[in-house]
């Protein structure tokens, strides 16, 4: 972990600081007892447990199917390995065995919930009685699932949907619209995506009257201030927030469509006798 404070400005009416922390976090399970691994976390109804405790990798990282794209026609899936009920649109699993089957052996590392850094930024300045200030935060090499992106029916679609599979060519990566039980609700890598994101937390503006405008009404100080909180995010992930988090580890980074933070905004006046 490190961290560094400066103090870029220091007068009489004006000054600016800046501070900055990284850590960098490298997890991994030394000892598991009673067993080889532990399980924990959930997936859709039917799924195997998505996470697990094992000696030698991140504390609750994800384990499922990889893909290898969408089946685009009757030929690609007559020459793959073994996929029960697969139809064109459907995603293509990746035979980790080479058994000519894809089953739940073929399941392997597909993330981990843990970021590999952390970071926090914070600016504030002041001059002639205006001041402001800016925290920022950010998550860096963290993979999230989309839990809430998982196929049932009567639930709303997310926007990516509009480019599924619907014809040869159509698409590689998004498969076909479902509403039944099919493969592709099966836990596998198309669920995961990248976490990492950048944060502003808090901006704030204010400015205080000079003393020698406010004694003749017998007050010592009048701050007048604004500031907005989570005016915005910087991140790829697709669901409402990127910093999700759970009291379980094994139930890290599982993201169950989470409410957003709020965006606030606060307007005020200090009056100090």
């Amino acid at each position: 972990e490190l961290a560094i404070n400066y103090k870029a400005l220091k007068t009489d009416d004006a000054s600016i600081n800046l501070s900055y922390n990284v850590t960098y976090v490298k997890n991994r399970v030394t000892e598991v007892l009673d067993g080889a691994f532990v399980e924990g976390g959930a997936f859709a109804i039917g799924n195997l447990a998505p996470s697990r405790m094992q000696v030698g990798q991140p504390i609750g990282y994800f384990y499922g199917l990889e893909t290898d794209g969408v089946f685009q026609n009757a030929s690609e899936i007559e020459s793959h390995a073994s996929q029960p009920d697969a139809l064109p649109g459907d995603l293509k699993f990746v035979d980790r065995n080479n058994d000519g089957a894809i089953d739940s052996e073929d399941r392997t590392f597909i993330g981990s919930p843990i970021p590999e850094y952390i970071f926090g930024m914070s600016f504030s300045a002041e001059i002639h009685g205006f001041d402001f200030s800016a925290f920022a935060d950010a998550q860096v090499g963290r993979d999230l699932v989309r839990n809430y992106a998982r196929n049932l029916p009567l639930t709303n679609r997310t926007a990516y949907s509009v480019d599924r599979w619907h014809g040869e060519g159509t698409s590689t990566n998004v498969p076909r619209l479902t509403t039944g039980a099919t493969d592709n609700n099966l836990f596998s890598d198309y669920f995961i995506e990248d976490g990492s994101y950048l944060r502003i937390k808090t901006l704030q503006l204010g400015y205080t009257i000079p003393r020698y405008g406010i004694q003749s009404i017998g007050f010592e100080k009048i701050r007048i201030y604004g500031s907005v909180s989570n005016p915005f995010t910087l991140t790829k992930y697709q669901g409402y927030d990127p910093n999700i988090s759970s009291g379980n580890p094994l139930d890290s980074g599982i993201d169950n469509g989470y409410y957003p933070q709020a965006r606030t905004f606060i307007a005020g006046i200090k009056i100090t006798l």
